[in-house]
């Protein structure tokens, strides 16, 4: 039931739901048009008030040298869903995330703007069962940013952690029959999970950091996969190919990031993947899927802040 929580004349926005129905609800019907946009951290969770009462929540950021920018959605998909512009950073360090919320971008209530009430939260960045996690506590202010109008905690689950939950629940179902797998195929997500047993061990290659390897490619023409191989908790990387930068401090998900490489020179091309971050649990795990005509292989390229990876492609005669 869609509610009002009124506070000294202060009213919020929010609908009152069943975390459980959020997190898997909301989750199927609007994170996928998330991840697929360019935010790289989306949450999705709830914010619970002093008085036990909690309303449903999504943050979505975008990453740039740990500041962080972006906005929140109150009453998802409700009568009264508002979106808000944020602004924060992120202590890797410390395992912290802060926010604010700055200014409402749009908003389906009819109140005036402002009796809204402006959350700024502290959270600490936590695995919970398995997913990566915001918790902490917020307190609300008024548009002056002075007057308290709200307190209470705020915890928030990865969006993509979820979704690579649901889609493995999903197992082999029909598709027709799986909303879930509808929306994904429709969106080409490319989930990177793969079963062990489907993976020729082979092709597997792994190098140290600070180390090269070299491999030989059926055609000129490469596609080059990367994502993080463990726990989505930050890992950040950039791209090189001979000094030419293809993905500038990309932070890397579970799902593939491709790239078309071209091998330009005669003999080889250099391939350099420099960690920019490690996230929460070092070491950066890159993970990377080169493809080659019909050659197909998978390097563990993880690495530290002081020691990339190299990887030297060389056109088969």
């Amino acid at each position: 039931m869609c509610v009002f929580f009124v506070k000294e004349k202060k009213l919020f926005h929010f609908c009152k739901m069943d975390l459980k129905f959020i997190l898997i609800f909301f989750l199927a019907i609007d994170s996928f048009s998330s991840i697929a946009q360019t935010a790289d951290l989306v949450f999705i969770g709830a914010a619970s008030l002093d008085n036990k009462v909690s309303y449903s929540y999504k943050l979505s950021l975008t990453d740039s040298n740990g500041i962080l920018s972006g906005y929140s959605v109150m009453d998802l998909l409700g009568p009264n869903e508002t979106k808000t512009a944020v602004k924060g950073k992120i202590d890797l360090a410390k395992k912290e995330l802060t926010f604010s919320e700055t200014h409402i971008i749009s908003t389906k209530s009819n109140a005036p703007k402002n009796t809204f009430c402006y959350i700024y939260a502290r959270t600490k960045i936590i695995k919970k069962q398995k997913s990566l996690c915001l918790s902490g506590t917020f307190t609300g202010y008024e548009e002056n940013r002075k007057t308290k109008c709200a307190q209470g905690k705020i915890l928030l689950y990865s969006a993509q952690d979820l979704l690579d939950k649901l889609t493995k629940m999903a197992g082999q179902r029909d598709t027709l029959k799986d909303p879930l797998l509808t929306i994904e195929k429709i969106e080409e997500k490319k989930i990177v999970y793969e079963e062990a047993t489907t993976i020729d061990r082979t092709k597997i290659y792994s190098v140290d950091p600070g180390k090269t390897i070299e491999l030989m490619c059926e055609d000129n023409h490469v596609k080059l996969s990367i994502w993080d191989d463990k726990t989505v908790d930050g890992d950040v990387i950039t791209l090189l190919q001979n000094n030419t930068v293809l993905l500038d401090k990309h932070r890397l998900t579970g799902i593939y990031k491709d790239v078309n490489l071209t091998i330009a020179n005669p003999s080889s091309d250099t391939i350099k993947i420099i960690a920019i971050s490690e996230g929460s649990e070092p070491m950066n795990t890159a993970r990377v899927k080169l493809t080659s005509g019909n050659d197909t292989r998978y390097i563990d390229a993880s690495s530290t802040l002081d020691k990339p990876v190299y990887i030297i492609l060389k056109r088969k005669k």
